[in-house]
């Protein structure tokens, strides 16, 4: 078995098959989970995005990686809608179609995603299994879109967080457009009830996001209100095994997410996808 198929031996393969199965289990992904590989032309990453747009408005800090703060820049100096209109350029192109862990996912009975990307490769791939997709976008501003069906296995909803491509205002990319998102959560327009009751009655598996980013544990504080449910978030530590400086901070990162009842396994995410499917296709239990 190849060094990367070797698992941790925390993962709970049978209260996540358990989930999978009852369609309990909700992914939640992050922007790692639109980068290419295998043979797929990908999205870039938050990191290079961040530093194409740092070079297109020279911005002068050394953070140049930090995507919100470069953001903020860009539509101080250049304007927001051209921000806008820059990032949907750069995250449209014809030739990048669903990675293999939207193909993975789309095969699964998945009644809902969650997402904080802008992209449609989710709700493409659910289309390609022939699945016919909802999608939902929250809006920090104007009538807030209810969730007017019941999701289903056949008819899944992908509900984004931070917006869509589709309506380049409704996007959460500078830092005042993240202060804007987090005082609507608490003020209004609210999220759907049925968006937060998913954190209480299904188990979510965060995919593609790094521990450390804020953007989602904030999010984790404000949707995490119980832990009656089992939640799992996959990110691989390639620096953590031989740098000591790199495994603590690792552990307290850990530790964190532990507190906030969220198993974290240190592997692959595409490995652990393709571990996850393998089981489910030999369950002779779960649904085909």
């Amino acid at each position: 078995m190849p060094p990367d198929q070797i698992f941790p031996s925390n993962i709970d393969w049978q209260a996540l098959l358990h989930n999978l199965k009852r369609g309990k289990l909700v992914p939640f992904l992050g922007a790692g989970a639109s980068l290419g590989g295998n043979g797929y032309a990908g999205l870039p990453s938050g990191s290079k995005l961040s530093q194409e747009l740092a070079g297109e408005c020279a911005y002068p800090g050394s953070d140049a990686k930090d995507l919100l703060r470069v953001a903020q820049y860009y539509a101080i100096k250049l304007g927001e809608l051209p921000l806008r209109e820059t990032i949907n350029e750069r995250l449209s192109h014809d030739e990048v179609q669903p990675g293999e862990v939207h193909h993975l996912l789309a095969g699964w009975p998945l009644e809902v995603v969650l997402t904080t990307n802008y992209d449609n490769l989710m709700e493409r791939a659910f289309v390609m299994k022939g699945k016919d997709p909802a999608k939902s976008v929250y809006k920090r501003s104007g009538d807030q879109e209810q969730i007017k069906n019941i999701p289903r296995s056949k008819t899944p909803l992908v509900y984004k967080l931070h917006g869509s491509l589709e309506d380049l205002d409704s996007m959460v990319i500078t830092e005042d457009n993240y202060i804007d998102f987090l005082i609507s959560l608490i003020e209004g327009p609210k999220v759907p009830n049925f968006i937060t009751n998913l954190f209480e009655r299904y188990s979510i598996l965060f995919i593609g996001y790094g521990l450390k980013d804020w953007n989602i544990r904030v999010l984790l504080r404000y949707f995490r209100k119980k832990d009656d449910t089992r939640w799992f978030a996959v990110q691989r530590h390639l620096l953590a095994d031989n740098d000591n400086a790199a495994a603590q901070e690792w552990d307290s990162t850990v530790m964190y997410w532990q507190r906030n009842s969220v198993s974290v396994y240190n592997c692959d995410a595409l490995a652990f996808l393709r571990e996850l499917d393998r089981r489910y296709r030999e369950d002779p239990s779960a649904p085909k």
